[in-house]
């Protein structure tokens, strides 16, 4: 009887069902906990992961500025750990590697954190890893210049404004526009400037004049040496060295043909002031070209130095300013540099037309317009050297002949704006109280209209707003 009651009991024991939906319950539940929380584990490991990349990044960016990297590469790794500390992350769990170079910074960083996971541990997963890796280079983009300044005797006259000539308001706006580009290299070596002077044409220099072969004029016998202008000047009468261009020289950037012809010593007019003036329609040889420099002391000195010649050769001062940006003249450099005109780690530019790792830049300066050429009508006259044409017998209608018009010099002088556009090299332009004629003609050869300024009085804002923009278009990442 008790047997069968025991087994009754215990048959209907096992077909009772009660409470089993709670245990089923029980284990599904468990199931989701450790799912669910599986997911804010790697949502957890995510967070992390997002927020040491972008410490990593912020610190690499701010340690690849070339004023820290390129001063101490120990301090600019000291900074991105400086980032990882400040923010709870372990910066000895960072490989940082920092790589400077002349003119750039490289930094690589790569980290490696473990998290303790809450739920996974449950599956037997105790920790998950956070790898992140980052990297960053600033570089500053190698940076030509020309600065192509008028120098002609109008320069002399003054503003609008009264109180100050147009010569003494270029200097201290020139030598600050100088002192801002060189100072955009933050150390390096990246900017170099060309200084174009520019009267009636432009003077290459002695060197330069060598290189290309010119050809210099016989020098007429002089009765009377003690006529010699300037005085004491030991080249004189042989105290310039500018080269006769050819129309095909307007059409391409390379340097002007070789074996060129002297441009003969003459003048045109002469005016009073002795501190300004400079005798000849090209400029002596002590005003001749600066080539690829980075000496913000020779550049100054030279612009404190400026005389004024006649003539508003506008044409040939771009001619000069662009062929010396143009690869084609690198041997030119090469061989100036050989002389000492030219600084040794200058000696590979211009540099080629590279987008995305070299700039270049024309900055124009003018206050008149384009003028065409005259010659003496005998470039043999040994007046010609002591004696403005309009001051020797018969004055200019005898004693000067045109070589060019000044539509012709007007047409050279856009062909080489156009020339220099189509190779990507970037024209700004100063009209300086100049008249519509002269405007007309910066607007027409600038790169676009924001390239353009008309300036009436101060010349240093349009200098100024020119070196910031050069600033901006520096080619860094």
């Amino acid at each position: 009887m008790m047997r069968r009651r025991l087994k009754e009991t215990l048959q209907a024991f096992r077909r009772d069902e009660d409470g089993s939906m709670i245990v089923l319950t029980m284990f599904l539940l468990f199931g989701m906990i450790v799912v669910g929380g599986s997911a804010v584990d790697l949502i957890r490991a995510e967070n992390t992961r997002v927020r040491l990349q972008s410490t990593l990044d912020r610190g690499i960016l701010a340690a690849t500025r070339l004023d820290v990297c390129l001063v101490s590469a120990s301090d600019a790794q000291a900074l991105v750990e400086s980032y990882l500390d400040l923010t709870g992350f372990d910066s000895s769990s960072a490989n940082i590697r920092v790589n400077p170079g002349t003119s750039s910074c490289e930094i690589e960083a790569d980290a490696n954190l473990t998290m303790n996971t809450i739920f996974m541990s449950f599956l037997g997963v105790p920790t998950l890893p956070v790898v992140i890796s980052s990297a960053a280079e600033q570089s500053i983009g190698n940076v030509e210049i020309s600065l192509v300044l008028d120098v002609s005797y109008s320069m002399r006259r003054n503003l609008a404004s009264g109180g100050t000539t147009k010569i003494d308001a270029l200097r201290p706006a020139a030598r600050e526009f100088i002192t801002d580009v060189l100072a955009q290299s933050n150390g390096t070596n990246a900017t170099s400037i060309n200084l174009v002077q520019y009267g009636g044409y432009v003077n290459p220099g002695r060197e330069m004049f060598d290189i290309l072969n010119g050809v210099r004029l016989p020098r007429p016998p002089l009765a009377d040496t003690s006529r010699a202008e300037p005085a004491g000047d030991p080249l004189w009468p042989d105290n310039s060295s500018c080269m006769e261009l050819s129309a095909s020289d307007y059409t391409s950037l390379s340097l002007p043909a070789s074996g060129a012809t002297q441009l003969p010593i003459f003048s045109m007019y002469r005016f009073s002031d002795p501190a300004l003036q400079g005798w000849g329609w090209c400029p002596h040889d002590r005003s001749s070209i600066i080539y690829a420099s980075n000496s913000e002391s020779d550049l100054h000195t030279a612009i404190d130095n400026i005389e004024l010649y006649p003539g508003t050769g506008t044409n040939v001062g771009m001619k000069w300013g662009a062929a010396l940006l143009d690869p084609s003249a690198r041997s030119a450099f090469a061989d100036l540099s050989t002389r000492g005109e030219i600084a040794p780690l200058f000696a590979d530019r211009p540099l080629a037309h590279v987008p995305g790792q070299n700039q270049k830049f024309i900055v124009l300066m003018t206050d008149g317009n384009i003028t065409g050429q005259v010659r003496p009508t005998n470039i043999f006259n040994e007046d010609n050297l002591v004696q403005n044409l309009a001051s020797q017998p018969g004055g200019l209608s005898r004693n000067r002949r045109n070589s060019q018009s000044n539509s012709n010099a007007r047409r050279t002088f856009d062909q080489m704006c156009q020339v220099a556009k189509d190779e990507d090299i970037i024209i700004f332009t100063i009209a300086f109280n100049t008249n519509a004629e002269g405007q007309q003609q910066m607007f027409d050869c600038a790169t676009s209209p924001s390239h353009f300024f008309n300036v009436e009085d101060d010349i240093s804002d349009a200098f100024n707003t020119i070196a910031s923009q050069i600033s901006a278009l520096r080619l860094t990442n």
